[in-house]
């Protein structure tokens, strides 16, 4: 998905067994190739389940740049302990603070750049207990004043930005995991099932619609449903999912007559209409 225009350009669908990252760089990388590398996003950007040598070497390979977040093995723990006496922090937004350095994790081919990012949390917490699924328990824990607790992450990345931007550059990807929840749950594509098993040669089950035998089905978002008198200002609540249109990219993609906007809307997207600014430095 292209982040800052919530547009979707390839879905695949997969077996339920296959949800990992293993099984979703073929698709990645089979889109990033068919783009070109005057097409393509400028950043691949995921959470902690990318942040692996396979697909941080591809990228490397291939020339683009990436941001992902740590998993927080034992290492990166050394280094976020290491890094916690000293006093150097830098300013990273939203309460964050940040500090550079780098590692070579076991399984690396290299060293990579590191942003470790902390932030204190309030000393009033409430503690849930789920052992017991029937009823929620709460606790009530105060910090002493000689005690902090902080929040921590760490990011890798190829670019050079400063702390400040690739904290907020990773913050946007909330926007993307709305839209992925979205998709996901109010529009049911987390999972289907069907008794017909048989596969087109494009590798795609007859259940969903095939992408130019790209074994995907196309999926364009457009601009949120709003209630009459909002704003397209006003933020999006988890009452209004956004607008999608699905669509076999082999139909003719001219407007017809009896197409909502909403359509139109999706289908001008694709063909990249100027209003969608695609001059735009677009985060992936």
């Amino acid at each position: 998905m292209l982040s800052s225009l919530r547009l979707v350009l390839r879905v695949d669908a997969l077996p339920g067994d296959e949800h990992n990252v293993a099984h979703a760089t073929k698709g990645l990388w089979a889109l990033l190739d068919h783009l070109g590398p005057g097409r393509r996003p400028t950043l691949l950007r995921g959470d902690k389940s990318w942040g692996i040598e396979a697909v941080m070497a591809r990228a490397e390979r291939d020339g683009l740049a990436y941001l992902f977040r740590l998993r927080m093995t034992a290492n990166v723990k050394r280094s976020l302990e290491r890094a916690m006496r000293q006093s150097d922090w830098q300013d990273a937004g939203h309460g964050w603070q940040g500090k550079e350095t780098s590692l070579r994790l076991m399984g690396w081919s290299r060293q990579r750049r590191i942003i470790l990012l902390r932030r204190k949390l309030g000393r009033d917490l409430a503690i849930a207990d789920r052992t017991n699924a029937a009823q929620l328990r709460l606790s009530f824990t105060e910090i002493g004043p000689d005690l902090d607790v902080w929040e921590y992450a760490a990011l890798v990345t190829s670019l050079d930005d400063e702390i400040l931007t690739m904290g907020q550059l990773y913050r946007d990807r909330a926007d993307c995991e709305n839209t992925f929840d979205e998709l996901k749950n109010q529009w049911g594509w987390g999972g289907f099932t069907t008794q017909d098993h048989r596969v087109k040669p494009g590798g795609m089950p007859e259940a969903l619609p095939a992408a130019r035998g790209h074994g995907g089905a196309d999926l364009q978002l457009v601009e949120p449903v709003r209630p009459a008198g909002r704003s397209a200002a006003s933020p999006r609540g988890n009452h209004q999912p956004a607008t999608a249109v699905v669509r076999d990219r082999t139909a003719h993609a001219t407007c017809r007559a009896n197409d909502t906007d909403d359509q139109q809307h999706a289908r001008h997207a694709r063909q990249g209409t100027p209003c969608l600014c695609p001059h735009r430095r677009v985060p992936g």
